[in-house]
């Protein structure tokens, strides 16, 4: 089936653009062709024998109670019709029952196959075509059994950044890095090259459909010349072996090979993408040329002293990204891939992505925040003041003067939702507001705190957040990315004269010290027994006592 937003389920026929006389079968096997074309790969015949595999602890008992406990229960079965609930109900009766399944999978280096077959929802993406199978997302549901084990194999990955196998520039899907730190690394080394009056080339490239054209034999080959083999690495590759996909008619189900890709919805697909990823990133690069990526978004920051040698080094990191691109067999969207000039240049060198012109624009959207060629952030302020206008005309359906949810209520609403839309990326542009972007901030503001206080539209602003209790959305996203730059990045900040260093705050610890099966919980908590409770009453209350 085929889902869109407030829309029911769009006919099969209509996908595949066929005509109704069909049969749905035709139409579902025609889909999952296009959507998953066969590849022929390579035979790969390794030399390795099973003693040259190491053999990495079993899984614990703390380890899969962990799992059990981040386990969402809000999520959709795969095709054993067995969700999150009824698998942590098989956990808390029989704990020893799953344990010795998952073990006896990482003994045998095999993920079994009924957990690999998928069955493919569709969503049609806004805006596309509706007779065109392109103009629809996959998703995969997978068994919730092999999710588990999935997740349990992601141990590798205390190997991976144990050792710093992986590049430091990639910044998604890895503990300790975030989008706030990869837009705010970025945009200091744009800032860098302004100031030093360099020219700058500001390239996003755009990778089509990067995760569903990920080569398996790319993936093995990669993790084999990462580490050494063990029963996990093993295991691992198990997974990309006899994938299938399933698409439910009226008739009956359709199945077909899933040869390339990840499943959407895999907890394997971004380790896999890293995998691929660090092939390019870990390549020797000129000095003025900086490769940075999250996830499947690259970006180059490339400068240099002069116009020419900017471009000319534009050229060699375009040649060798469109090679590693080429033997990884993923294509480059040019129509997407934009670049910004940073120079005081009126008419800069052209970039072309070999001979295909890449078009040269004013601002580029990053991870979220619109980066302008004057760094000052006022078009990605107004792109988020038209997302919240909307969210606002949303808001107007369920919150009238007179009628609608509770002043609580909205704002929740505000403070959870339109606050935490508008601070995504502060840190990067929320230091050092320019009134012009302070006075654009406190207009979005505005018409939400009218809402909530069902004032007259001549109320003044301070007087609604007095009101309400909420203060300036400029100092909000300032509070926020100052919380940022000091809990997550560790630096000092200054406010109002006073410096507050991170080392007055406790520090989250990334779970890459102790090997996740020899982690014992016990050993970080307090034995200490007997424990006093001084319960003290607070002057303004007697009867709320106050817990020291």
């Amino acid at each position: 089936m085929a889902f869109r937003k407030s829309s029911p389920p769009t006919d099969l026929f209509t996908i595949a653009n066929m005509p109704q006389t069909g049969h749905p079968k035709e139409a579902a096997l025609k889909i999952l062709q296009q959507l998953y074309p066969p590849t022929i790969e390579p035979n790969i015949h390794s030399s390795f024998t099973d003693q040259e595999i190491e053999t990495e602890p079993p899984f614990t008992n703390k380890e899969i109670k962990e799992i059990f406990r981040t386990l969402p229960t809000n999520k959709a079965p795969g095709k054993d019709g067995i969700d999150y609930i009824i698998l942590k109900e098989i956990q808390k009766a029989f704990p020893a029952l799953l344990r010795k399944f998952l073990n006896k999978c990482l003994q045998l280096h095999h993920f079994p196959t009924p957990l690999k077959d998928g069955i493919i929802v569709l969503f049609h993406k806004e805006g596309k075509e509706e007779r065109n199978i392109s103009s629809y997302r996959p998703i995969t549901l997978l068994p919730t059994l092999g999710k588990v084990l999935e997740k349990l194999l992601q141990r590798i990955n205390y190997k991976l950044e144990k050792d710093n196998l992986l590049h430091p520039n990639q910044f998604g899907f890895r503990q300790g890095k975030s989008v706030d730190l990869a837009l705010h690394t970025l945009i200091a080394k744009i800032q860098e090259a302004k100031n030093n009056n360099l020219h700058s080339y500001f390239l996003s490239i755009d990778i089509k459909g990067a995760f569903d054209n990920l080569i398996h034999s790319s993936i093995r080959n990669a993790l084999d010349n990462l580490i050494s083999k063990t029963n996990i690495t093993e295991t691992i590759k198990s997974i990309l072996q006899n994938r299938t996909v399933s698409l439910s008619t009226q008739t009956g189900p359709v199945q077909w090979k899933q040869t390339k890709g990840c499943p959407q919805g895999s907890c394997s697909g971004p380790f896999f993408w890293n995998l691929i990823a660090n092939n390019i990133l870990k390549e020797t690069w000129p000095e003025n040329i900086h490769l940075h990526a999250f996830a499947d978004d690259f970006a180059f920051l490339i400068t240099h002293k002069t116009q020419q040698g900017a471009r000319n080094l534009a050229k060699t990191a375009i040649e060798k990204f469109s090679q590693w691109a080429n033997n990884s067999q993923l294509s480059i969207s040019t129509e997407k891939t934009k670049y910004i000039y940073f120079g005081k240049s009126i008419n800069p060198p052209r970039l072309k992505w070999l001979n295909e012109r890449i078009t040269k624009v004013q601002t580029i959207k990053y991870l979220g925040v619109h980066i302008d060629e004057k760094l000052n952030f006022i078009h990605h302020i107004q792109e988020k003041g038209t997302q919240a206008l909307q969210q606002y005309q949303q808001l107007q359906r369920i919150a009238g003067k007179d009628w609608g949810i509770s002043n609580k209520d909205r704002i929740l609403i505000y403070k959870t939702v339109t606050e935490r839309t508008l601070s995504h990326g502060a840190v990067v542009w929320a230091q050092h507001l320019t009134a012009r972007a302070v006075r654009k901030l406190l207009t979005i503001q505005r018409k939400f705190l009218l809402t909530i206080t069902r004032a007259y539209h001549t109320t003044a602003t301070s007087s609604l957040q007095i009101l309400t209790g909420i203060p300036p959305l400029n100092l909000s996203v300032e509070k926020e990315a100052n919380f940022i730059k000091l809990s997550r990045f560790r630096k000092s900040i200054t406010i109002s004269g006073n410096t507050i260093h991170p080392e007055e705050f406790e520090e989250q610890k990334i779970g890459h010290e102790v090997h996740p099966a020899k982690f014992n919980l016990d050993s970080h908590k307090s034995q200490q027994k007997n424990y006093k409770i001084i319960q003290q009453e607070t002057r303004l209350s007697q009867t709320a006592p106050k817990q020291m």
